[in-house]
């Protein structure tokens, strides 16, 4: 089976991006029976945090652009935000180091 992370980084090698900032996830495809990834594309967001404040819209809209992901992979979450993304049946994982580690662990753990 394969499905899609969203991973929030700013340089594309580590997840060190907080949500409420992420202006862009990168989409990897996870092949689960291959035990492989690979990218997929870019997903421009508008982030739903300014600083300390959110907004429900905000979380939403983003929400609903990584709908079509198994997994949010990014380096810190705020609880609203966690529970927008559950709503549309996204799991999300908080981790700080390269993508390559954490995508080993996540696809053994699915696997």
């Amino acid at each position: 089976m394969k499905f899609k992370i969203a991973v929030g980084s700013r340089d594309g090698k580590a997840v060190n991006e907080h949500f409420g900032s992420c202006k862009r996830f990168i989409i990897l495809t996870v092949d689960e029976e291959k035990a492989t990834y690979q990218f997929d594309s870019y997903r421009d967001v508008e982030p739903p945090c300014d600083g300390a404040e959110h907004t429900e819209t905000g979380l939403d809209k983003v929400a609903k652009a990584l709908s079509d992901c198994r997994i949010v992979l990014v380096e810190r979450i705020g609880t609203p935000a966690q529970l927008a993304l559950e709503q549309y049946g996204i799991d999300v994982l908080e981790y700080y180091g390269l993508i390559e580690d954490a995508l080993k662990t996540i696809i053994h753990y699915y696997k």
